[in-house]
């Protein structure tokens, strides 16, 4: 055993009593070094110092109880001794109590106290603290001011050298999803956690730069970190270098590497036997030894080898099912590429699609134009359509409504119903033609004539807003109609709406009721709403709170959505249809209120000022009079300016900070439209006038 010499000098010291003499000898003997630890004598001296007070020795002693490393897992033992160890300071025994309380384990959970610990631990450079508190603030589970603590914590540990926070770092980086999306910190991030031999971060770098996302693409970078994770026994590792060396991507081809590298990982993942069956299948290059053909498939490749074009694509169609490689996807594109220069449009509009998708291929609009184009001039709808939007939409793509409107009107001519409403759009709006409202709505009437009813509900939107012509109510109620008897649920809405706020028509709650109830029944977000805000109101129905919370709760469990959740909050905050309950209400605003609701927004900061239902906390009420001042909601203003008197300049700077931060990762709340800008009393997004 190591340290024999060490542990003869401190053997009499530790039977004498001496503390520290008992603690570095219980250090000794569980230092991972040794070829045997022995935890159990290890834990006999702990607890021999942790009896004499020993901060240390009482957090080693907790962790002992806390993972079993001794022989004996105690949740109970654990507490005691982390608690003991809390008393003092100690770092080790913060972590491990902020742990338990996180997990709920030998305690209830409580995040509260696991975040009071982890933060204590943390600020005393404890690195497990500090990620175990950048996942609670990741998972919302402390306050409003999460994702800025968490990115905070984890940039804390990455810089202290933690790989896993390097990788979460780096990753975060490379998605955007607590920062603003960020390559070369994503890179600088993974390699510094590769460098220390974490296999995700070289997962992920390698395939950034076999994929060229966000780098450009560099097979020797690839082929680095897949080897050095491969080399520590990565399975997935082993199997995309052995296919690299499959398919010379990078590399010189070699099937003897690519079967070195599969039967490793087939050690782990017994799947990839398949691909090592098939190895030497895929060789020659020709296309009935690269696959193994079915009956149609022979019959064909024979065709196409022939120089028929519409087997050339049925064979490139058939095989692309089963194409799995870059190989493989390049000798699928080389026959439907064969099959459209013959001519065959089905070949070129697939063609077309691959590239305006990027799919197998890179995305790339001019050569997708290219293919449509050669369509459309066959006469092909389809290709016209699609041509017509490269040009209306812009995309990567030179904008010219003209163009647009000239292969709209090539397949309306045909009797295209689509590009009679794409042509009709242009001649409402004025867009690439002479604005001409009656001859929009005059192409709509033909498509939805020629077999396309959808678009009578595109008729009745147009004569709702007066979209390029004259508005008429009536009119489109009469569309909406004919395309709600059909049992089409598009229209519903918009006559809900139409006779709840009286528009163009007398206002006729019970109408109105009926057509949200249809939407409800179908478990749209909209008439699970506003039939909780009509019994709410008891408008059209007979006021009942008990049956708009039903529809309120039901708006929430479906979808989440936050304008159910504040009316569950406010119902319980004034104790209609439910028992009075500020708690439950605080839960069910705050909610709310991070899903950019303003007016809970306003209301938690409210409930924060006063503690009702959660304790007062001047700077959140300060935070979310500010959120909610900055999304335009004029109470919260004067607010706020009342609620920084209590708060000092240092303060009201941090907190600005992370309103900042809260600003760039959430979108104010645009409310969803049915009508024209100038019709604002007409937003869908109403939510009940609480008393």
């Amino acid at each position: 055993m190591k340290n024999e010499q060490r542990i003869a000098e401190l053997l009499p010291k530790a039977k004498a009593g001496d503390v520290e003499a008992q603690v570095e000898l219980a250090s000794i003997y569980c230092d991972d070094g040794q070829e045997e630890p022995d935890y159990k004598e290890a834990a006999k001296w702990y607890r021999k110092a942790a009896n004499r007070g020993n901060a240390t020795a009482q957090a080693m002693l907790a962790k002992f109880y806390f993972s079993g490393l001794a022989g004996v897992k105690s949740d109970s033992g654990a507490l005691k001794w982390a608690r003991l160890a809390t008393l003092q300071g100690n770092a080790d025994g913060q972590y491990l109590l902020g742990k338990m309380y996180y997990v709920g384990i030998g305690v209830d959970q409580d995040y509260a106290v696991a975040e009071k610990m982890l933060l204590r631990a943390a600020a005393q450079g404890h690195v497990k603290a500090m990620l175990d508190l950048s996942s609670l603030y990741e998972k919302h589970l402390c306050g409003e001011w999460d994702d800025y603590e968490a990115m905070y914590w984890l940039r804390r540990a990455a810089e202290a050298g933690v790989a896993e926070a390097q990788y979460h770092l780096g990753w975060n980086h490379q998605t955007g999803y607590l920062v603003d999306k960020n390559p070369s910190e994503a890179v600088k991030w993974l390699t510094k956690a590769a460098e220390q031999g974490d296999e995700d971060a070289m997962d992920k770098l390698a395939k950034m730069y076999y994929d060229g996302i966000d780098v450009e693409r560099d097979y020797d970078v690839t082929l680095k970190w897949y080897r050095t994770a491969a080399e520590a026994g990565n399975a997935g590792a082993q199997f995309l270098l052995g296919t690299m060396y499959r398919n010379g991507e990078g590399v010189p081809k070699d099937l003897a590497e690519a079967e070195k590298w599969y039967r490793l990982a087939m050690e782990k993942d017994p799947y990839i036997k398949h691909e090592l069956e098939k190895l030497y299948k895929d060789e020659p290059e020709a296309t009935d030894e690269i696959w193994k053909l079915d009956e149609y498939e022979a019959k064909y490749f024979k065709d196409a080898q022939a120089g028929d074009a519409q087997a050339m694509f049925l064979l490139g169609d058939s095989l692309n099912v089963r194409s799995h490689t870059s190989r493989e996807d390049s000798v699928v594109m080389k026959w439907f590429t064969m099959s459209a220069e013959h001519g065959y449009v089905k070949a070129q509009l697939r063609i077309a699609r691959m590239y305006l998708d990027g799919y197998s291929v890179a995305r790339d609009y001019q050569k997708a134009a290219k293919w449509f184009e050669k369509a459309a001039e066959s006469g092909n709808a389809e290709g016209q359509n699609s041509l017509g939007d490269l040009y209306f939409y812009g995309e990567d793509f030179e904008q010219d409504y003209e163009m647009a409107a000239k292969w709209y009107r090539k397949a309306a001519e045909q009797g295209d119903e689509l590009g009679m409403c794409k042509l009709g759009y242009l001649y409402l709006h004025g867009l690439g033609v002479e604005k001409d409202g009656a001859k929009g709505v005059s192409l709509y009437s033909k498509a939805a004539n020629a077999g396309y009813p959808a678009i009578k509900q595109r008729l009745g939107d147009i004569y709702l807003r007066g979209e390029g012509v004259e508005r008429d109510v009536p009119k489109a109620i009469g569309y909406y109609l004919e395309v709600a008897e059909s049992r089409n649920p598009s229209p519903w809405l918009s006559l809900a709406n139409i006779y709840y706020y009286g528009d163009g028509v007398e206002q006729d709650y019970k109408t109105a009721a009926k057509w949200y109830r249809k939407l409800a029944d179908r478990r749209y977000i909209d008439g699970l709403y506003m039939l909780g805000v009509m019994y709410y109101h008891g408008q059209g129905v007979i006021q009942n709170y008990h049956t708009a919370f039903y529809w309120f709760d039901q708006g929430y469990y479906h979808w989440s959505d936050e304008k159910s959740q504040f009316a569950l909050g406010m119902m319980y905050f004034d104790g209609k249809g439910v028992e009075q309950d500020y708690e439950e209400a605080f839960e069910y605003i705050n909610g709310a209120a991070r899903a950019d609701h303003v007016e809970a927004q306003y209301q938690t900061a409210l409930m924060y000022a006063a503690g009702l239902g959660t304790k007062a906390n001047k700077e959140k009420a300060y935070f979310w009079f500010s959120i909610a001042a900055d999304n335009e909601f004029e109470d919260a203003i004067a607010k706020k300016d009342e609620i920084a008197k209590e708060l000092s300049p240092e303060q009201i700077d941090k907190i600005d900070v992370r309103v900042e931060w809260w600003k760039k990762k959430h979108y104010k709340p645009q409310p969803r439209r049915l009508w024209t800008e100038d019709q604002l009393e007409y937003i869908t997004d109403f939510t009940p006038d609480f008393p």
